[in-house]
């Protein structure tokens, strides 16, 4: 039986307050989790987003999805301190 990602992968994690992102780029997978006090690795149910099986269109319309979000939050002037 092969292993899986993310047992043969060690992800680039970023955390913040309220979530953890762990990126497998050998994988082309993105997890996507909320931080939770007390849950078993500290984190709650999360969510993957599988790059590998999105076209090139759906992979630049997701970036720049994510981009405009991030865009959007700089101009709100409301980010954590």
């Amino acid at each position: 039986m092969s292993k899986r990602y993310w047992e043969v992968e060690t992800p680039v994690v970023f955390r913040s307050e309220k979530n953890e992102i762990r990126i497998f780029n050998e994988h082309g997978k993105i997890q996507v989790y909320p931080r939770v006090e007390g849950a078993a690795h500290g984190v709650g149910r999360g969510a993957t987003i599988d790059l590998e099986s999105m076209s090139i269109e759906e992979l630049r319309e997701l970036r720049d999805l994510i981009n405009k979000a991030i865009d959007a939050q700089f101009d709100t002037g409301i980010v954590a301190s």
